[in-house]
């Protein structure tokens, strides 16, 4: 017997059923829209510390608690990511025949509403897109099985990264019975043998974290979850397969401290993470030119996520007190 939480989750998806279907087989158009957006209008109303159980205080301890060992560990998530590197290849469109760029944005940004629906933790989200794109770099899919290979992603990402997890059949509720709960084990088992159980990865938000509490950015918890917004809305943008994971979180941290006018956003050039990287990555490119582009692309994905309609993130992170500011300021 369902709980009052699934019965509330049908009523939602239910009333979306034909929007739910991510790739309508009968047409060749694509749909997409904020299935729980009547859920989500009242969100503006709580405080981000107290929607997110958080604290500044906690967020700073969690970094003290490491402190001296932050470039240490920092320096081992590059390593870590110059191997992961290859996984993915950024063109891997080139080779897909039956979905596109645009399909994948539509895919993202529902899958960042289902994470939240859900109340997963964000790196969760990020793990999930991870195997999302390490898949299809892969391995040729059909456009019936993508919003299959979303779903199945986020269920091997919870399994990862989650405490308490769902059951399987609440993946399939979420599609609204598109896909069945044999289907999306045999999905799961296709994207672990594609993969080879290779499954972590330093993701932008482990980066953020690190190179966050480096600027002084994890001092302001709205400045914080602001980084958020814009890593997620980037996600949703098919340019972000063009940088690695520590290139984005350096370019996130680099937007908020000059939109927020921070003095010390030079020392994101300053400190020793590029001739770090640098040395891990063997480039002789300059470092802080591709961060410095890299902001610019994520400024432009800010301005088309606010004029478009993939929602989640606009949703998910309006009550910030930055978001305000956005449309007028962000990208001039």
């Amino acid at each position: 017997m369902k709980n009052d939480d699934d019965n509330k989750y049908s009523k939602n998806y239910g009333a979306n059923e034909e929007k739910m279907n991510i790739c309508n087989e009968n047409n060749n158009e694509c749909y997409s829209d904020n299935t729980y957006g009547d859920n989500y209008s009242t969100a503006g109303s709580e405080s981000l510390v107290n929607k997110d159980n958080i604290s500044i205080e906690d967020l700073n301890q969690n970094v003290k608690n490491v402190k001296e060992y932050i470039d240490d560990i920092l320096k081992n998530l590059m390593e870590e990511e110059k191997i992961k590197i290859n996984n993915i290849n950024s063109n891997y469109f080139n080779f897909q025949s039956e979905i596109n760029p645009y399909m994948r944005s539509i895919l993202i940004d529902w899958i960042i509403d289902i994470t939240r629906q859900f109340k997963f933790k964000e790196e969760t989200l990020y793990i999930t897109i991870y195997l999302i794109d390490a898949y299809l770099s892969k391995k040729n899919i059909k456009k019936r099985n993508f919003q299959l290979l979303g779903i199945s992603s986020l269920l091997i990402a919870s399994k990862l990264n989650e405490i308490y997890l769902r059951r399987i059949s609440d993946y399939s509720d979420i599609t609204y019975n598109t896909y069945d709960v044999q289907e999306i084990k045999k999905m799961e088992e296709d994207i672990l043998k594609a993969l080879d159980f290779d499954l972590l990865v330093p993701t932008q938000l482990s980066f953020y974290e690190i190179i966050s509490q480096k600027v002084g950015i994890s001092d302001d918890l709205n400045k914080f979850k602001f980084g958020e917004f814009l890593m997620q809305s980037f996600l949703i943008n098919n340019n972000s397969l063009n940088y690695t994971q520590s290139t984005i979180a350096n370019a996130t941290c680099y937007i908020i401290a000059k939109f927020c006018k921070m003095d010390n956003y030079r020392v994101i050039f300053d400190n020793n993470y590029f001739n770090v990287k640098r040395n891990i990555f063997n480039n002789s490119y300059s470092e802080e030119y591709i961060v410095k582009e890299c902001a610019q692309k994520i400024c432009e994905a800010i301005n088309e996520i606010i004029n478009s309609n993939f929602n989640s993130t606009v949703n998910k992170y309006s009550d910030n007190i930055f978001f305000n500011n956005i449309k007028n300021n962000l990208c001039s």
